[in-house]
């Protein structure tokens, strides 16, 4: 009787092992992985960021030569990815890490904020416009300011044309939604020169106007990286512009293109 106990016992076990283990020929599951990238422009002599990846332990992201480029393998599925200088959060979010997929953040550090590249590469404007978004960079403008774009050219004297295209709430720490605009040539009367898109800026909070057309304290869109001036027409770009301040006696804002394509 024991005997006959002890067969059905091993003969039990036998089962509940084959049960738990994988038939012949299955495939063995291993996880999957994506790629972060990171490529970012810091001013010179700016001091490490960290890098916090879910609850791993934090990076130290440290700039080159005022750059920054690295590269993280990780696990695929949500990842919260968060960029600190100090205690503050620059970024705090969440990506999708498909498996073999790669992410790249391309950013301009401000000094205070981080500005991103739009990861969107398939935006375009339609054939022949161009399409710019907007952030401030001049620390001595407000936090949040609302814009109006003009038509500004010559004939007869210098002209400005509204176009009734204003943004509200631009910022320091985030680009504003995307304008389209077409070519400022063609948008001005025959026989005029040099036109190009000028901007003027209200205090959101205060509505007081801190930059203006009158006393040539405005803005302008820059549409090129390669001119001197920057007012060379460029179809079908897509333009991150930012607002900078004006450089020794001039008044003028002066923009820079942070990143286009």
């Amino acid at each position: 009787m024991k005997t006959s106990n002890l067969y059905l016992f091993i003969m039990l076990l036998a089962g509940i092992t084959l049960l738990s283990c994988k038939k012949q020929g299955d495939a063995i599951l291993y996880p999957g992985f994506g790629t972060l990238q990171l490529k970012g422009t810091v001013p010179a002599g700016t001091d490490a960021f960290t890098l916090q990846i879910d609850s791993n332990k934090p990076d130290s992201l440290k700039p080159k030569a005022s750059q920054i480029d690295v590269t993280k393998i990780l696990e695929q599925g949500k990842r919260r990815v968060g960029i600190y200088k100090g205690n503050a959060a620059l970024l705090d979010t969440t990506l999708q890490f498909p498996q073999g997929s790669t992410q790249t953040l391309t950013f301009l550090y401000t000094g205070t904020s981080l500005l991103f590249d739009d990861p969107d590469t398939t935006r375009k404007p339609e054939s022949g416009n161009i399409l710019v978004r907007f952030a401030t960079t001049d620390n001595t403008l407000p936090d949040k300011m609302n814009i109006e774009i003009f038509l500004y050219y010559t004939l007869s004297g210098t002209k400005t044309m509204p176009l009734n295209i204003k943004l509200e709430n631009i910022s320091k720490d985030r680009f504003s939604d995307y304008v389209e605009l077409s070519n400022p040539t063609k948008l001005a009367p025959a026989g005029a020169t040099n036109a190009r898109f000028v901007i003027e800026g209200y205090n959101a909070a205060t509505q007081q106007k801190v930059m203006a057309i009158s006393d040539n304290s405005m803005s302008y869109i820059k549409l090129d990286k390669i001119s001197g001036t920057g007012l060379t027409y460029t179809p079908n770009a897509v333009i991150s512009l930012g607002i900078g301040a004006a450089v020794g006696s001039s008044k003028i804002h002066v923009p820079s293109i942070i990143f286009m394509r």
